[in-house]
């Protein structure tokens, strides 16, 4: 027997495939983009929605103790992005997985979907994984030739920290957050160093966050370029953990 309304159908079940593609996009935009690329399992509605997010998400953090807690299902739907050649032993999969699927993901995007924000979070240190560093400067350079306007690196480089000329003259960046913890020898007076490109002009950018630890500004004249390269800048906040002179090796800035 029917019911008169003892049923939905199927377009009230799934509502949220019925809604427009910026609205997805934006709801979307606050998970990480391992969860967002699974969605393209869903139905042939979600199965290229991830390729066009304008908002993307990668976190990686180093698991051990707490392996156990991760979603065995999720990644299982991720890894359709990674072979078995991809990664190696226990020891290094994690790291090399992820970075195969920031590549895939950056890969495959829609060529004409521009990025608002690109947000990385790396807690493993450069000199456990060398490749690691490489990877972050070729995923910056992708986000910038999407015109990418919101920036956000975490990252703790064991060496110099350099980032790509082409960031340094992004004409389409309005936000930089950069999250840095260096390295410190020990017994030593020495300090992970941000090297700078002699090329700068931010035109658009309206906010700079630096949150340093234990890695400096070295050069004072690249320094104050550095500052002056951005004339709309609204917004400025430097916070330093690890040394006296701030991060910048008593400068006169």
């Amino acid at each position: 027997m029917k019911g008169g309304n003892s049923g939905c159908t199927s377009s009230e079940k799934d509502r949220i495939s019925n809604l427009p593609d910026s609205l997805v996009h934006h709801i979307l935009s606050f998970v990480d983009t391992k969860f967002v690329v699974q969605t393209c399992v869903l139905s042939k509605r979600w199965q290229y929605t991830w390729t066009s997010m304008p908002v993307l998400n990668f976190c990686h953090h180093h698991k051990s103790d707490d392996a156990e807690d991760r979603d065995d299902e999720g990644d299982n739907l991720t890894n359709r992005f990674i072979t078995d050649e991809d990664c190696d032993d226990e020891g290094e999969n994690l790291t090399n997985c992820f970075i195969t699927f920031v590549d895939k993901v950056l890969s495959l995007r829609d060529n004409n979907s521009d990025i608002q924000r690109f947000h990385l979070e790396c807690s493993v240190c450069y000199t456990v994984w060398d490749d690691l560093y490489g990877s972050i400067k070729r995923w910056v350079t992708a986000a910038v030739s999407h015109n990418v306007q919101e920036l956000h690196i975490e990252a703790k480089p064991d060496e110099d920290f350099e980032i790509p000329l082409c960031l340094y003259t992004c004409d389409s960046l309005t936000k930089l957050d950069l999250e840095l913890t260096g390295f410190q020898e020990d017994d030593e007076d020495y300090f992970s160093k941000i090297i700078l490109p002699h090329t700068m002009s931010l035109p658009r950018l309206k906010s700079l966050d630096l949150r340093l630890s234990y890695i400096l500004f070295s050069d004072e004249k690249l320094t104050s370029k550095f500052f002056s390269s951005f004339p709309n800048l609204e917004s400025l906040v430097i916070v330093y953990w690890g040394r006296d002179e701030g991060g910048f090796l008593d400068m006169n800035l």
